[in-house]
């Protein structure tokens, strides 16, 4: 590859002469990795945290569905390898949206995914809040 890729520098460099003088030698500047690195220092901190939470038992909830979740793998990864899921994810990104086009289902589906989201949106209210409660 990088003999392939030195052969066209030299055909470029062959055709046009002053073309190597005109590429910058800086591709990414200082605020770029200063921004770049912020964000990954954040990315970082940001899973340690959730880590942390997991280990040691602060936040029960997150902790227990984790938990179920690594549970339902374990039951689930016998049947399946994760060469064959992620074959099927990778085939269901490009079928999908070639099924949903060629079958016109958005007219058929969306009456439905709005009903959903109205029942959602209804039992989302139903919540008793603090803020129903009645001051005395």
């Amino acid at each position: 590859m990088g003999i392939a890729l030195m052969s066209i520098g030299m055909i470029l460099t062959t055709t046009s002469p002053g073309l190597g003088q005109k590429v910058p030698d800086e591709i990414v500047t200082a605020e770029q990795t200063q921004a770049l690195a912020a964000l990954v220092g954040s990315i970082v901190n940001g899973i340690f945290k959730e880590a942390k939470c997991l280990f040691f038992w602060t936040d029960m909830a997150t902790t227990g569905r984790a938990m179920a979740g690594l549970y339902a793998l374990k039951l689930i990864s016998p049947l399946f390898s994760l060469t064959t899921i992620l074959i099927v994810v990778l085939e269901g990104f490009f079928l999908v949206p070639f099924a949903w086009q060629k079958a016109d289902l958005g007219p058929k589906v969306t009456p439905h995914m709005e009903k959903a989201k109205k029942a959602a949106e209804a039992a989302w209210l139903a919540i008793p809040r603090a803020s129903h409660v009645k001051k005395e």
